[in-house]
């Protein structure tokens, strides 16, 4: 039995650090970058979030959970959080135009008031 095995879930910062160790040995690994960057996001790194995800709009998502509109909204988040709402709806309308149906993205235009 190994540690792991014992102590039940990791917590999100201990789950990034093992990511970003994954993603040091496997940099093009797109599906790894999607998850490191989701949770950079959840923990509020968000200068690394917006790098990673940046990155994946560059990368091929076929592997990732993520689709181009969901990184897009991805970054609308960072950017709201950061009090940027200019920058915000700009993400979130590309967002939309990747997908018109992308409810997160709606929801979050609709929000910042346009």
């Amino acid at each position: 039995m190994t540690y792991r095995d014992n102590a039940g879930p990791p917590d999100d910062k201990h789950r990034l650090e093992e990511l970003l160790v994954a993603i040091s040995h496997e940099p093009s690994n797109a599906a790894i970058r999607a998850d490191v960057a989701l949770l950079q996001v959840k923990v509020g790194d968000l200068d690394a979030a917006q790098r990673n995800l940046r990155a994946l709009l560059l990368s091929s998502l076929d592997a990732t959970p993520l689709t181009k509109a969901d990184v897009f909204h991805q970054l609308a988040i960072v950017a709201e959080r950061r009090g940027e709402r200019d920058k915000a709806i700009a993400m979130a309308e590309r967002a939309l135009e990747a997908d018109p149906g992308h409810i997160a993205a709606r929801e979050l235009v609709a929000a910042l008031g346009r």
